[in-house]
């Protein structure tokens, strides 16, 4: 299970690292939490820049060269145990080997918290406009920002064209057809933090192109509708 919420945390973008955990109550042979780095998090985090090594602080306190260690904050984001023969012992959970004898179970016990990932990508990935969500978990991909989608015929006919030709390569898209100002469009698309934003107008029909910027990036760029697919992947 280490290597599966290793590969998880990895497949969403984030900046974790898994440390050594106190099994407190729980007991068993050994635990880690899984920490999503962030100045914000609850937790210190002691590790080695030279091994392996990462503990959450109650752990690292008896490390025998703690004053080289340094630190970071996390927010715990997964916690698994290794019970050994702990509990099936107790309890005498056994199975039947290939040699015919009786064996306690190893068990080991899970948790990840769904919710908890979501809140602490948020406070790894923002800026003062914003989140800046990774594309993997974005509510959407790509959000459409149609200017005069309530005025110009035209922008609307493309913008629609655009949006169900995204729909059917399979991304998910939120179309803003509300028909606001630009700025407002814009604003709320980076503060909900969409990987991706388009925008149409009579301008950028005129020229064959769309205007297209990334959440992470300062400037947008007006580019050729074909070229749009490299952009989204």
């Amino acid at each position: 299970m280490y290597e599966t919420y290793s590969e998880i945390f990895e497949t969403i973008g984030l900046n974790f690292r898994a440390v050594q955990a106190d099994n407190g109550a729980i007991g068993g042979d050994g635990s880690h939490e899984f920490h999503v780095l962030a100045d914000s998090g609850e937790d210190e985090l002691v590790y080695s820049e030279e091994t392996d090594f990462a503990a959450n602080s109650e752990v690292a306190k008896n490390h025998p060269d703690r004053d080289k260690l340094k630190t970071c904050r996390g927010i715990e984001v997964g916690h698994i145990f290794q019970l050994g023969t702990k509990y099936s012992d107790a309890m005498k959970a056994e199975f039947i080997d290939q040699s015919g004898q009786s064996k306690p179970l190893l068990m080991g016990c899970y948790g990840i918290g769904v919710s908890r990932i979501v809140a602490a990508a948020i406070e790894q990935g923002h800026d003062e406009r914003g989140i800046i969500f990774p594309i993997s978990i974005a509510p959407f991909e790509i959000i459409l920002t149609p200017i005069g989608y309530d005025k110009s015929e035209k922008v609307k006919k493309a913008t629609d064209s655009i949006y169900n030709e995204l729909i059917s390569l399979g991304f998910d898209v939120l179309l803003d057809d509300r028909g606001l100002r630009p700025g407002v469009m814009f604003s709320e698309a980076e503060l909900l933090g969409v990987p991706h934003r388009i925008t149409i107008s009579d301008k950028t029909i005129e020229a064959k192109k769309v205007e297209y910027k990334k959440r992470d990036t300062e400037k947008s760029e007006l580019i050729d509708l074909p070229s749009l697919k490299e952009y989204l992947k």
